[in-house]
């Protein structure tokens, strides 16, 4: 790492100041000198708190990763679909059954017939099925229609610019979990998760 590099806009400095102090109070209270009791405890859960609440806040691609609300859904249907080959499914049974607003998911199925991942039939007995084979569809197909894949390459602080020679303060701690992201998209097929949600039921 060639330095400290903070967030960057007018929050950088409060990222590097009060977090920074947060951090030397958990790395105290996580070292063999911190006598762990019940008040030292709380005081610990409290500064964690802290931290996360303002990571949470001002650094949300800081937080624990996650899906946009969006791929959830399309995943979702994704795998329903998967375990119901052998029917087609109406958008309003697909909205009722996943919870899953209504209009919403009419515009998403949309954009997945459009892309080729679902066919769609008109008419009463009409609805949404996968004619593709399932080894063959995979998450970063999904999550690249849907939310694009510019967010698991981009630096999690927001830098234009991050590597190995000129890294943020996170770059280090993110690496690992990005490649592990990653690797998870490209590797898991809608066959996995259909037989893992077959193996769960």
């Amino acid at each position: 790492m060639t330095g400290l590099r903070t967030a960057p806009g007018k929050l950088g400095y409060f990222f590097s100041c009060p977090t920074l102090f947060m951090g030397v109070q958990l790395s105290y209270y996580a070292s063999p000198q911190f006598q762990l009791n019940q008040k030292n405890k709380a005081l610990a859960l409290m500064y964690l708190i802290e931290y996360s609440v303002i990571l949470t806040i001002f650094y949300p691609q800081v937080g624990i990763m996650r899906f946009h609300k969006t791929t959830e859904y399309a995943i979702r249907v994704m795998v329903h679909l998967a375990e119901n080959l052998d029917q087609r499914i109406s958008t309003r049974t697909l909205a009722d059954r996943l919870d899953i607003p209504y209009k919403y998911l009419g515009r998403l199925m949309s954009k997945l017939a459009n892309a080729g991942l679902v066919d769609v039939e008109k008419g009463s007995a009409g609805g949404y099925r996968i004619i593709n084979e399932l080894d063959s569809i995979y998450l970063y197909q999904i999550a690249g229609l849907v939310e694009g894949l510019e967010d698991y390459e981009r630096c999690i602080l927001g830098f234009p610019e991050c590597s190995d020679e000129n890294s943020c303060s996170l770059h280090d701690h993110w690496v690992t979990p990005r490649e592990n992201v990653k690797n998870m998209l490209y590797q898991t097929s809608l066959l996995d998760l259909q037989k893992n949600s077959i193996d769960q039921n």
